[in-house]
């Protein structure tokens, strides 16, 4: 696990190969295991059980993307996880897929930033970087290069905790999409608790949002498309402000 760091903001991050996660659902670059602001855990272990293999045993920002058929028969194509078998059945998000291959993991840390990169050879090319912007600030910046076309989508989970309170009236999200055109909605929400914000917003349009919760998170989960070709690589970026209002007056 690596940490990075400023005076209030301390993000921690499993690395691909650590064993925390081999599920087949989440991109397994990136994977948080706690956001703390102020030494106030705001995304942390939200589910009550643990087993790497299960399919949503990750925290904080989490993003999977769509499946899509492989390059050969009985192969399912999931960024970030590999090529997965097909077995034939109508693909299920919550299944745990046999990998025919993993592809190849690198991944370039410092104080500052996490750099993962996953490679699927005559596929694709993939990096996600986490780094800090400001005391309390954050980005997810993605690169897709594509050895063959590839269209998907993706969305990130939010399974922000804002610390140990459960899920009831003070909970709230905000979700102040403008209308953009046909290619989607402005990509901003917040959520909040308390003196505890999270303000989120990206650089592409959101096509859609789905809202998930338990008793633990309320989770909004924007959908973006994703769309790279040889030689056209496609970026974008997520940003994350987090605000402690208590600890700002």
């Amino acid at each position: 696990m690596h940490n990075i760091s400023t005076p209030r903001l301390n993000l921690s991050l499993h690395l691909p190969t650590d064993g925390f996660y081999l599920g087949t659902r989440f991109d397994r670059s990136g994977v948080f295991d706690s956001i703390k602001i102020d030494e106030v855990e705001l995304a942390g272990r939200w589910f009550e059980n643990y087993d790497p293999k299960m399919h949503d045993a990750v925290c904080g920002p989490a993003e999977e993307f769509t499946v899509i058929p492989g390059p050969a028969e009985g192969q399912l194509l999931k960024i970030g996880v590999g090529l997965l078998e097909d077995d034939g059945a109508p693909y299920d998000r919550f299944k745990l897929y046999d990998i025919v291959d993993p592809g190849q993991w690198s991944v370039e840390a410092s104080s500052e930033a996490v750099l993962f990169r996953h490679c699927l050879e005559g596929l694709y090319a993939y990096t996600k970087e986490i780094a800090l912007t400001g005391e309390t600030s954050f980005e997810i910046r993605h690169r897709l290069e594509a050895s063959i076309p590839i269209e998907t989508e993706v969305y990130n989970h939010n399974f922000f905790t804002m610390g140990n309170e459960l899920v009831g009236e003070s909970r709230k999200v905000d979700l102040p999409f403008a209308p953009v055109g046909p290619g989607g909605m402005t990509y901003s929400l917040r959520i909040s608790d308390g003196p505890l914000e999270v303000c989120i917003s990206a650089d592409v349009p959101a096509v859609r949002t789905i809202l998930w919760a338990n008793r633990r998170v309320a989770c909004p989960e924007p959908y973006n498309k994703v769309k790279a070709y040889p030689g056209k690589p496609f970026e974008w970026t997520l940003k994350y402000k987090i605000n402690n209002h208590n600890e700002e007056k």
